[in-house]
């Protein structure tokens, strides 16, 4: 146990490094839509919205709103890489359910 321990120590090492550079870099705030008005109920899944301080602002907003049936949480890793370059970013819910297909 104590050979694996050792040899796991470098890489364990390595990934909290690149843990605490990398997910500290980025403020996530995520906001219910109900508390932004009493009278939304439904869907009330949360807003996304992300921020690297660490990197060069544009100034622009990234404005995603997710495809039917979708929510700001399953595109974390967009919205994630908007902030990245610069970007202030929202992910917002809204009412989705009927595809655009039928809509079109």
């Amino acid at each position: 146990m104590n050979r694996l321990m050792t040899m796991l120590r470098f890489p364990l090492l390595c990934l909290c490094l690149f843990l605490s550079t990398h997910l500290v870099t980025q403020t996530v705030i995520t906001v219910t839509p109900s508390d932004t008005d009493f009278n939304i109920t439904d869907p009330n899944s949360r807003h996304h919205i992300y921020r690297n301080t660490t990197v060069t602002q544009k100034d622009k907003l990234f404005l995603f709103l997710p495809g039917s049936n979708a929510v700001p949480f399953n595109y974390r890793k967009i919205l994630g890489s908007a902030a990245d370059l610069g970007y202030h970013v929202i992910g917002l819910t809204y009412p989705n359910e009927i595809p655009s297909t039928l809509i079109c």
